[in-house]
């Protein structure tokens, strides 16, 4: 049983009797997270042992699960890049099912997006030391409701429109050069080749 540093009085009534207890409830909450991460070392350590031992047998080959899984998605992804097209030249959708689940291809359509390593915030910096819409939504905000009771439950936070900037993108309002210069990026539409297994069913008479 764990012996706190300090004892605590039961019912506080000096500043000093509050102190105490801030003492031993920062005591307490540390001790938990020693718990914590020591219980999540030994689950952690657990999955790798059981993961280097859950083993399946191929065709007379032995790998893990993980390896396997790897494998299998290569596999598909190879055949959909050879493949895959011949198959729904003749197909009214762009996806084939079969009994175990699907493959297909999906459109990807044109989005802006922030660079990669850019955050929203990065894009607000440099767009407010270009033109200071910080300052002007607050005037702006101060006016049309500072007033008024909604004020008090209403406030306004700035987000990036990316509907907005790809319909001006695609009007030719702007162009893919300056959303770079704003650390955006423009993902122009494409296909792309998708796999999705069916939940497996095991049988109900079956020991596993």
């Amino acid at each position: 049983m764990l012996t706190p540093p300090v004892q605590s009085p039961a019912k506080l009534k000096s500043l000093f009797d509050v102190d105490q207890a801030l003492h031993e409830l920062s005591w307490v909450r540390h001790e938990q997270r020693k718990i914590d991460a020591a219980i999540q070392q030994e689950i952690d350590k657990l999955k790798g042992e059981r993961q280097s031992k859950y083993q399946v047998m191929i065709n007379g080959s032995e790998s893990s699960l993980a390896e396997r899984q790897s494998s299998l998605q290569q596999s598909l992804t190879t055949w959909c890049n050879h493949y895959l097209d011949g198959h729904l030249e003749t197909e009214p959708k762009k996806r084939l099912d079969l009994p175990h689940g699907r493959v297909g291809q999906r459109t990807l359509p044109l989005a802006i997006e922030c660079s990669e390593g850019v955050k929203p915030k990065d894009v607000f910096d440099k767009l407010d030391r270009k033109c200071g819409f910080r300052e002007k939504i607050n005037e702006i905000a101060a006016k049309v409701i500072g007033r008024f009771t909604l004020g008090m439950f209403v406030e306004f936070k700035p987000a990036l429109s990316m509907v907005g900037l790809r319909n001006a993108f695609k009007a030719q309002r702007v162009d893919e050069k300056t959303l770079n210069t704003f650390g955006l990026s423009v993902r122009k539409e494409s296909e792309e080749i998708f796999f999705d297994s069916a939940e497996y069913q095991t049988d109900a008479n079956s020991p596993g």
